[in-house]
């Protein structure tokens, strides 16, 4: 799973970045895609207060309400971020993986 973080800094100059590529062992639940993503974000030390948006492929895994990776909007909740949106199908996994990585030739 390739997790990908953008953000401004104080003069509003947006920057993106791979934050992270996990190897998902064995499974590929909600459960463990949700689970795998706040490890990380408890690595990096990134704040659920902070966060704006998450975007995803549209896979039942990362939609899941309950159990998938759409429940990290719950958790900002919880720490008073009411404004955090989740949006579907706008992300294509070769572009972002391509414009980061630096791939072309493999592809």
């Amino acid at each position: 799973m390739a997790i990908f973080i953008r953000g401004s800094d104080v003069n509003l100059k947006t920057n993106e970045e791979l934050l992270e590529a996990i190897y998902m062992h064995n499974t590929t639940t909600g459960a463990d895609i949700f689970d795998a993503l706040m490890e990380v974000l408890k690595k990096y030390k990134l704040p659920l207060d902070k966060f704006v948006c998450l975007a995803t492929d549209g896979s039942p895994t990362m939609n899941d309400i309950t159990k998938g990776v759409v429940k990290l909007k719950e958790m900002c909740k919880q720490h008073g971020n009411n404004n955090f949106e989740h949006f579907l199908y706008i992300l294509h996994k070769q572009v972002l993986c391509i414009k980061v990585l630096n791939i072309r030739h493999v592809l």
